[in-house]
This record gives structure tokens, C-alpha cells and sequence, in this order.
């Protein structure tokens, strides 16, 4: 879904920039072209969206990590 992608997109520049405890549902909405009531259909609130992104980055590196550790190449050539 095109908005739950750029709530995710969204909110995440604006904890970048503000940290959690900074960043307001509202601004969240307001980034992404919605209103409050929007965001709060997606996830049940700002802990959520940051829980959600967070795993996603988790879930990103340790794709990463198991692509590298499958890779043929010398442990060297991986890394440079």
C-alpha cells in the first residue's frame, strides 16, 4: 500500500531529525498529506510506526549479513 509505505518513509526522516519522543502523529500526517485519523488506521499509534520500522531495518541487515555469508567469494573480496 502507496501510504502505508510513505507514512513508513515519512516517519522516518522525522525520527531522524526529531528522535521519537519529538515527533508528533500530526507532523507524521501532515508530511505524508493526511490526517491524524489516517496514520492511526495504519498503526495504532507512534511507537508502532518506529516498532515497525525498526524490525524492517533489522530485517534488512540481516538479509545482508546471510547474502554475504552465501556469497562464493573469499571472505576478503566480500567485505572490500
Amino acid at each position: 500500500d502507496a501510504t502505508l509505505q510513505s507514512i513508513l518513509e515519512n516517519a522516518e526522516v522525522l525520527f531522524a531529525e526529531t528522535g521519537l519522543t519529538g515527533t508528533r502523529l500530526e507532523s507524521i500526517a501532515q508530511a505524508v498529506g493526511i490526517t491524524r485519523a489516517s496514520v492511526l488506521h495504519y498503526f495504532s499509534g507512534k511507537q508502532d510506526i518506529y516498532d515497525h520500522i525498526q524490525s524492517d531495518f533489522h530485517q534488512k541487515i540481516q538479509s545482508r549479513f546471510e547474502e554475504q555469508l552465501t556469497n562464493s567469494l573469499p571472505a576478503r573480496e566480500r567485505i572490500l
